[in-house]
């Protein structure tokens, strides 16, 4: 049986895949070690709450808590990349179950997904 080669250029795509994750996580290592907890709650906060009066507030997902905290973690949100990223929801969808199943870590029975049940967190 004749083995096939994988073409090349799928291959410098696979490898441009895991640099970039390789990339993410270095970077967010460096934020997480030398940030003030302000600026770690905005960088990996995804979501922002405006309310009536216009005020803006940063939210954290258990999730985005789960990879503030942990060094090397790359359990990512399709809209989280940063600073000034975040998808904006209305107040009622603080506790909505979508957010909820959303944010939910994937390890059974953990402390964090029980505290998910309660909604975002806020600093």
């Amino acid at each position: 049986m004749m083995k096939r080669r994988k073409n090349p250029l799928l291959m410098y795509f696979d490898d441009m895949k895991a640099d970039s994750e390789s990339y993410y996580i270095n970077r967010e290592d460096k934020i997480r070690h030398h940030s003030p907890i302000e600026k770690l709650f905005d960088y990996f906060s995804s979501y922002q709450m405006i309310d009536s009066q216009g005020k803006k507030t940063n939210l954290m997902s258990v999730r985005n808590f789960f990879n503030a905290t942990t060094p090397g973690s790359y359990i990512r949100h399709e809209n989280a990349h940063g600073i000034s990223s975040h998808q904006v929801i209305n107040e009622e969808d603080v506790g909505a179950d979508w957010i909820i199943r959303k944010n939910e870590v994937p390890v059974d029975g953990y402390f964090l997904n029980k505290l998910n049940d309660k909604g975002l967190l806020t600093y």
